[in-house]
């Protein structure tokens, strides 16, 4: 198998988080929301899509 750096960097900052939060994943999804909170004007927040079925009405009619 190939090794990529990149790869192998991502699976330790991966590691490092998982340790970090006592590889409790509530735990990290109760940080992530937290800086949500703090940083929240600074999201990007994307409107809702369309699904097909109604593009497809909008171009028909």
């Amino acid at each position: 198998m190939i090794q990529d750096p990149i790869v192998e960097e991502i699976h330790a900052i991966r590691a490092a988080i998982a340790k970090e939060f006592g590889y409790d994943l509530r735990k990290y999804v109760e940080y992530l929301q937290q800086e949500q909170k703090k940083h929240g004007a600074r999201l990007v927040k994307l409107q809702p899509r369309r699904s097909r079925a109604a593009r497809r009405q909008k171009k028909a009619g």
